[in-house]
């Protein structure tokens, strides 16, 4: 242990004027997921013997600590106050954690490298399926990228890219690739030896917009197409791709809906509350959900496909900045039901959508032409 510093499982509430000496290795934000709210920011710290502890960063006290933190450099840090460690969802697991405060010392030293780069409590691929459900702590996993799509811009608007490699993420979830990681190296080199050769690079992802492993597979269809097709026997739903794009927002009908929480069907008002007639029961808490109905056009026609989302303010007007959206050539992941077919409705349902960047959509090949067949779901 370096002169003049303590060791984290040294910690007590009684020598919090002690001063660490830790490497940040992660740093991000828990977010309530409905409101977007940020509760507060979390800092992971690895000390020199590899032992770490999470730091919570109050909102309050962002704008003092994070011009002084970044990820990956190493401080002295003393005066923080000792509290319990969450009880869910721990990235760490310790019974304790730090919270800084106006009087936290926080000075960049010089890195000697003594503390590693990283640290992380490795599950093994076998054992996964023992937490299915289990909220007390995150897992970390170590494998081989074997697959990723282009950038696409999620419901917050953030820019995001899929990279097919195990398990749903988390607020705290962070992917860090080819580094310097003792598990990591001893993967990479198993894997050279029991393949004979050296890891090959993926190819860049060519019109591969949705990477999910249902959507995959879907073909893709002209308007024209989705206008004619027809569901087999005995199906009820049937999936496809559909490039296009939006040419118009009809705002006929507005762009929410007051919906059930439960199966997100619209609730009607029967006096002084709501009801659901899908779950068949009174709805004491209802949510607005966006259903966004959009012209689309391609090469071969026009039709309308229908958005949807939750949306937690929604107002009575169409906000101006979903009108950007017009001129956007987007792809299309198209759910065709009995309602479509049977009864004639367009408004086709848009399982998922991708924007593309206009280079890229002079690179996407024409579809197969009429008669190709649309993957059926059910």
């Amino acid at each position: 242990m370096e002169q003049g510093f303590i060791l984290i499982p040294a910690l007590t509430p009684q020598n919090a004027t002690s001063t660490l000496l830790v490497r940040a290795t992660r740093i991000w934000e828990s977010i309530n997921k409905e409101t977007k709210q940020v509760f507060h920011t979390n800092v992971a710290l690895l000390d020199q013997e590899e032992n770490q502890i999470i730091a919570t960063v109050r909102n309050s006290q962002r704008a003092n600590v994070f011009p002084l933190i970044s990820e990956g450099k190493v401080y002295q840090i003393s005066d923080e106050r000792i509290v319990s460690a969450p009880k869910k969802y721990m990235v760490v697991d310790q019974d304790i954690a730090i919270t800084f405060y106006h009087g936290t010392q926080i000075e960049p030293t010089v890195d000697t490298a003594i503390i590693p780069q990283h640290k992380f409590e490795l599950t093994a691929l076998e054992n996964i399926a023992n937490f299915v459900n289990v909220v007390y702590a995150l897992i970390d996993v170590t494998g081989m990228v074997t697959d990723y799509g282009n950038p696409e811009r999620a419901s917050n608007g953030a820019l995001k890219k899929d990279i097919v490699l195990a398990n749903e993420s988390t607020d705290a979830t962070k992917s860090y690739l080819n580094i310097d990681y003792k598990p990591v190296i001893e993967l990479r080199a198993a894997v050279v030896a029991a393949s004979g050769k050296s890891i090959a690079h993926l190819p860049p992802p060519v019109n591969r917009t949705f990477v999910t492993a249902s959507s995959n597979t879907l073909q893709r269809l002209t308007i024209q197409e989705i206008l004619a097709y027809q569901l087999p026997p005995g199906e009820k739903l049937a999936r496809c791709l559909c490039h296009a794009e939006i040419s118009a927002i009809m705002d006929g009908e507005g762009w929410y809906y007051t919906c059930c929480p439960k199966c997100a069907r619209k609730v009607r008002l029967l006096g002084q509350d709501y009801y659901c007639g899908t779950c068949a029961e009174n709805v004491p808490d209802p949510k607005q959900r966006y259903k966004l109905i959009v012209r689309v056009v391609d090469i071969s026609g026009t039709t309308t496909f229908t958005l949807f989302n939750k949306e937690d303010n929604p107002t009575t007007e169409i906000p101006a900045v979903l009108n950007n959206v017009i001129g956007k050539t987007c792809g299309f992941d198209v759910k065709i039901s009995s309602y479509n077919t049977n009864l004639g409705y367009e408004e086709y349902t848009v399982v998922k959508l991708s924007e593309y960047d206009p280079a890229e959509v002079e690179a996407v090949a024409e579809p197969s032409g009429a008669g190709a067949e649309a993957q059926n779901t059910t």
